[in-house]
Formats: structure tokens, C-alpha cells, sequence
């Protein structure tokens, strides 16, 4: 969407999933966010701290965190889980007013569930050496609200029903293992990534897919590859692959290594 369009109003029926799904295109697509945390008030009179932080998504969407007990801002939580990320999409923009930027709210929870470590592993692989380190832990937000800016005067406010449907979610979540292995067996990942995300090299591997788009690998680096819309089930993939294939058109230079 580009900062000339018109804000999708979150509350017609008919424009609710344009904006849900543009939003949550712009969280899955970040791979970093300024996560906001309160200080314990006997540290710091209940100030605002904020700090960078990596982040991934969970199948609905749900922001991701790989943290450290020993950290300012995992002290804080402990004390408050309430958080606020904003995640920037400005970085093409000349002018980032002209940009889109969201910042979530919601509450920060400790997770056992290996499955989101993975996930979050798979968008990080230079996390590995110490996920597993006895102060590292994963955290999942629970999100509450968001607040959607899509370029200059160009704002509102979404509830915490712009994550993906809980059935869709769960679908996703069955299947992930057999569509990335069956994507696997046809060379598909290194067609996308060479002639619809224009970058280099062959031995891509698809490590990771949702119904708003999936993860393309080359060793460590990692590349998203959004929809044009979302899934309504993991069926549709394959063909949705082969369409963007279909209309992708090649440019005279690479944009990646």
C-alpha cells in the first residue's frame, strides 16, 4: 500500500481484512523492534525504557522475543508485562512520515513451547549459540491493541483482533511441516527467491510459512516473501507460489548477495 492510498477503515466489515492483513505484513516482516518497558519504580519512579530487541512471529502473528533474565528491559517485565513495540517500515521512504510504523500493545508471557523457540530460530539462526543459555528464555506477547500509522496523517487504532483467525492459525501451525517439505522437493524457494524477491544465488530453502506469506533462507540470511493475500487454508500455497512466479519479471541488477 502506498502512502497516496487511503487508510482501510478497521471497522467496515469490507475493509477490516485489508487493514489486518497490512498490518500484520509489517510485524512479519521486521526482524527488529524498540520494545517499551516500565521500570520498577524503585529503580526508576516508573519511567519508560525502551531498547532494541529481535524479533519473529508466531503463527497468528503474535510478536516473539528471545530474552535475557539478565537484561534491563526482562527486569522490567518481571515487575509489569505490560510492553508496546513499535515496529518501522519507513526504511525505503526518503520522508518516514511518508512510511508505515506500528506499534503494538499487549502483555509479555513466558513460554516452555519449544515450537516458538524454533520459529523464532528460524528467523534468527545467529541466535542459536546461546538460545541456549540458562538466562535466555522465549516470550510471546499477547497483543491487546495496535496502533497503525500508514504514512502522514494516515493513523488508527486496531484491537487485538487483527492477529489471523484461531482456525486458520491452527491449520497453519498442523501443516507448516509438510508445505515446507513439499516445497522442498521442487526447487520452488530458490525460483521465488531469484525472480520475485530479486536475489542472488540458488540452494534458497523455504523455512517457515503462515497464512500471510513465508521465510526464504540462504545460510543465515533470511528473507520474507509476503502474500498478496492471505491463505484461507495451507492448500491454496502451491498455487499461490506458482502465480507469483507467473508474474514476476526480472530486473537488470540483483538487490541481494
Amino acid at each position: 500500500m502506498s502512502p497516496t492510498e487511503v487508510l482501510p477503515d478497521p471497522n467496515r466489515p469490507e475493509t477490516a481484512q485489508a487493514a489486518h492483513f497490512a498490518v500484520r505484513s509489517l510485524l512479519r516482516g521486521a526482524n527488529r523492534a524498540a520494545l517499551g518497558t516500565t521500570i520498577a519504580a524503585d529503580r526508576g519512579h516508573g519511567r519508560c525504557y525502551v531498547s532494541l530487541v529481535a524479533v519473529a512471529t508466531d503463527f497468528d502473528a503474535s510478536p516473539l522475543l528471545l530474552l535475557s533474565s539478565l537484561s534491563e528491559h526482562s527486569r522490567n517485565i518481571e515487575g509489569d508485562p505490560r510492553v508496546s513495540l513499535l515496529f518501522d517500515g519507513t526504511a525505503p521512504f526518503v520522508n518516514p512520515q511518508q512510511g508505515p510504523r506500528v506499534t503494538v500493545q499487549g502483555q509479555v508471557e513466558r513460554s516452555s513451547d519449544r515450537s516458538l523457540l524454533r520459529r523464532f530460530l528460524a528467523r534468527h539462526p545467529a541466535a542459536r549459540p546461546y538460545a541456549s543459555f540458562l538466562d535466555f528464555a522465549i516470550f510471546r506477547v499477547r497483543v491487546e491493541q495496535a496502533h497503525w500509522i500508514n504514512g502522514f496523517a494516515q493513523a488508527t487504532w486496531l484491537d487485538g483482533q487483527f492477529i489471523c483467525p484461531q482456525q486458520r492459525t491452527a491449520e497453519f501451525r498442523a501443516a507448516e511441516s509438510d508445505l515446507v517439505a513439499g516445497v522442498e522437493t521442487t526447487g520452488l524457494a530458490t525460483q521465488l527467491a531469484n525472480r520475485v524477491l530479486r536475489m542472488r544465488g540458488k540452494g534458497w530453502r523455504m523455512i517457515g510459512v503462515d497464512c500471510d506469506g513465508c521465510d526464504l533462507a540462504h545460510g543465515d540470511k533470511v528473507v520474507r516473501l509476503a502474500f498478496t493475500k492471505p491463505l484461507e487454508q495451507p492448500l491454496d500455497l502451491v498455487e499461490h507460489l506458482h502465480d507469483r512466479l507467473r508474474h514476476a519479471t526480472m530486473r537488470p541488477r540483483w538487490q541481494g548477495g
